[in-house]
């Protein structure tokens, strides 16, 4: 797969991005833990918000509810709402 598929693949719709940023998305989502600490779940909301999983802010579950919303809840819940 070229970069360019790579990150069409990831990102769909057209939307390009450079292949360090899909690898670091991927790094990222391979580490993650089987069970992860509530701050790793802090983290995960931090990455959909403003870091390596931004490209799925606006992705939806099955029942229509985006992963930016579950990502602010998290943090508004369990992080004082602090996005840094």
């Amino acid at each position: 797969m070229t970069e360019i598929e790579k990150s069409e693949y990831i990102f769909g719709n057209g939307r390009k991005s450079s292949i360090d940023y899909v690898n670091k998305s991927a790094t990222y989502l391979k580490n993650l833990p089987e069970l992860p600490s509530l701050q790793d779940s802090i983290d995960l909301g931090q990455n959909v918000i403003h870091k390596s999983l931004e490209y799925s802010y606006h992705d939806e579950d099955d029942y229509g509810i985006k992963m930016g919303a579950y990502a602010h809840y998290l943090i508004n819940i369990f992080n004082d709402g602090k996005h840094y």
